[in-house]
């Protein structure tokens, strides 16, 4: 997988779970960090963090997790859900909640609560310079 690649990954889960979810989201972070392939190999993994605004959600938020876990597991991700009473809120996880990353990395969350939805996910772990990378993401809009 190259770094587009990798960002693309990222970037269109995240594109595909906005729409899914509808609203209005603010990308907060867009970065690359430092991370190690399970090859042992230093690389780097794309990081990207949104939140939906928090106007009312057009369903439940169990159904919206739902649809949610429908969409991830169309594209191969096997995302369990979560109800996470101290908030409340639904938490979609993959690897499982508590697991730590995926393979090279890899690590999918979706929260959604009454009113707010958060979307965080990292690539794996691809070759290449974090901060290098990071210089190329200035300006870039394409989420």
């Amino acid at each position: 997988m190259t770094p587009d690649e990798a960002r693309l990954s990222i970037s269109d889960l995240y594109r595909a779970t906005r729409d899914a979810i509808g609203g209005t989201w603010e990308v907060g972070t867009r970065t690359w960090v430092s991370c190690r392939a399970s090859s042992g190999k230093e690389g780097a993994s794309f990081h990207l963090g949104a939140q939906r605004s928090a106007a009312d959600l057009p369903d439940d938020p169990s159904v919206i997790a739902q649809r949610v876990r429908t969409l991830w597991s169309s594209t191969g991700i096997p995302a369990e859900i979560y109800f996470d009473e101290s908030i409340p809120q639904y938490r979609l996880s993959y690897p499982r909640q508590g697991a730590g990353p995926g393979p090279d990395g890899y690590i999918l969350r979706l929260a959604v609560g009454e009113k707010f939805a958060d979307f965080s996910g990292s690539s794996r772990c691809v070759p290449g310079d974090s901060y290098e990378l990071d210089l190329g993401e200035v300006g870039r809009h394409d989420e």
